[in-house]
């Protein structure tokens, strides 16, 4: 398998370390870096190795919403936050990046920002992002 570069990947990974929160990370700036990590790992990564990531992120979402109060019926936001069902999400991508090498750049980068998911804001903005990422993977031809 040749040597990929994963530049992007290393340069997010290396901001979202400077962040005490996961909230702290300016959609404006989130949402570029998340079209940009799309796209190279468009090349590299099948979307199966990241959709099954993703799967597990909604699922916790949705454990943890609530209906808001009366005032906002029908939406909803997180109200339960589960700090380890969020860490318990580190050796299920972990798993991905060891049994595909081209997936472990990724992992990584996912497994910093779990580090920095705190509460329910954090977690969030975390499974956007994720979103994000996994919908321009697929914008961009991600391979199947």
């Amino acid at each position: 398998m040749r040597n990929e570069n994963f530049s992007t990947i290393a340069n997010v990974r290396g901001k979202i370390t400077r962040f005490s929160s996961f909230k702290t990370y300016p959609a404006e700036e989130m949402m570029k870096d998340a079209d940009r990590i799309g796209r190279e790992i468009s090349r590299t990564i099948a979307t199966t190795q990241i959709r099954k990531f993703l799967d597990a992120v909604k699922k916790l979402k949705v454990k943890m919403k609530k209906p808001k109060p009366e005032e906002r019926k029908g939406e909803e936001s997180i109200t339960e936050f589960r700090r380890n069902e969020v860490l318990y999400l580190k050796p299920h991508i972990a798993y991905a990046g060891g049994r595909h090498r081209n997936v472990r750049p990724f992992a990584e980068l996912v497994m910093e920002a779990i580090d920095k998911v705190h509460d329910a804001d954090d977690f969030e903005q975390f499974a956007t992002f994720i979103e994000a990422i996994v919908a321009f993977h697929k914008f961009y031809g991600g391979k199947d």
